[in-house]
């Protein structure tokens, strides 16, 4: 995004597509040009969708029942949070931020016991 400071006010003279994030919404959809509301609506969204993933592995490990089938769910879910960083929103975020989400990512899939299956003779 170019901005020309003129004494009194500023102006926007020329805003690049790939600068916004786009969200989509029931009209259209909005794009957010802002850096800091850009990442304080990237760390919302992950967060939500992290904090259902942690539940989803708290269970997994605490249930006697789980399936070797189930991690691998979750495994998955962790890999598509993973892609969606790196493709949707790695231009948006700084590269320290990013590491974090990465880092947390990664902690949370070694946290995952995948169950034994019990073969019954």
């Amino acid at each position: 995004m170019k901005v020309k400071n003129t004494n009194a006010e500023l102006k926007v003279i020329e805003i690049e597509e790939e600068d916004g994030l786009k969200l989509p919404n029931k009209a259209g959809s909005v794009t957010i040009y802002d850096a800091e509301l850009k990442i304080k609506i990237i760390a919302e969204r992950f967060d939500k969708r992290y904090r259902n993933l942690v539940y989803l592995v708290m269970d997994l490990n605490n249930n006697d029942e789980a399936s070797e089938d189930d991690a691998l769910l979750i495994r998955d879910k962790l890999e598509e949070l993973r892609n969606i960083l790196l493709n949707n929103y790695s231009k948006h975020l700084t590269r320290s931020i990013l590491n974090k989400y990465l880092k947390m990512i990664l902690l949370l899939e070694e946290k995952i016991v995948i169950p034994k299956r019990n073969r019954g003779r």
